[in-house]
């Protein structure tokens, strides 16, 4: 998952690195929250390159998509649009360098998010649909992050990759845990997770019930 070198030339360097923080604590929190296992966190710097290596693995539901159910599907998309959304939070006032790439990583995601729906919905998601799954990704995503104890878990997260190269799933999980209750936890899976797969489950049936009537 996500999101390997990332340069900005328009980025001061100290700036760049908290924005990466938060963009793969933003993949983080937002995996932990749908119960997606965290497998490593790392932000290890290319001397060659000048840049950071970035990313965020989390354990994928298996290797082709006859593994994946649409829950799946959004539930990585979610994980996906996390990042650039978590960088929203980066240092204010933010100059128009740090607001345009800011803008890009989140029109990069939106679409990875869809070339994942694509790849991993299989023939069960039809081309037409995986705008509308996205869109509506994002929106669950914006839910999320609009929750004051999930922009303190981000931040907190961030504030504690910025010196280190790398935390271990567990490790990671620990530490989201210590700053969301379970009853937090399962309040944002139901308002911000479960009803709007719900609503997205249904657009689905609706896409392929459409498609059968046009054969």
């Amino acid at each position: 998952m996500d999101s390997g070198a990332r340069k900005c030339n328009n980025v001061s360097k100290a700036n760049q690195r908290r924005l990466d923080c938060l963009h793969e604590a933003g993949h983080a929190v937002m995996a932990w929250i749908q119960g997606v296992t965290i497998i490593e966190i790392r932000l290890v710097p290319d001397h060659e390159a000048g840049e950071l290596a970035a990313t965020t693995s989390t354990k994928l539901p298996g290797p082709t998509w006859e593994h994946w159910s649409l829950d799946d599907v959004i539930a990585q998309m979610r994980i996906v649009l996390a990042g650039p959304r978590a960088e929203q939070l980066g240092p204010a006032p933010m100059s128009a360098g740090e607001r345009e790439f800011v803008k890009q990583e989140r029109n990069k995601h939106l679409l990875k998010a869809m070339q994942y729906a694509k790849q991993f919905g299989g023939s069960r998601i039809q081309d037409a649909l995986i705008p509308r799954l996205a869109a509506s990704a994002e929106r669950d995503v914006d839910e999320v992050f609009n929750r004051t104890v999930v922009v303190q878990s981000v931040r907190a997260l961030a504030s504690e990759l910025l010196g280190r190269e790398s935390i271990l799933g567990p490790d990671a999980e620990a530490f989201i845990a210590s700053k969301i209750t379970e009853q937090q936890r399962n309040a944002l899976q139901e308002c911000c997770v479960t009803k709007p797969r719900a609503r997205a489950t249904s657009a689905s049936a609706a896409s392929e019930t459409q498609s059968d009537e046009h054969q």
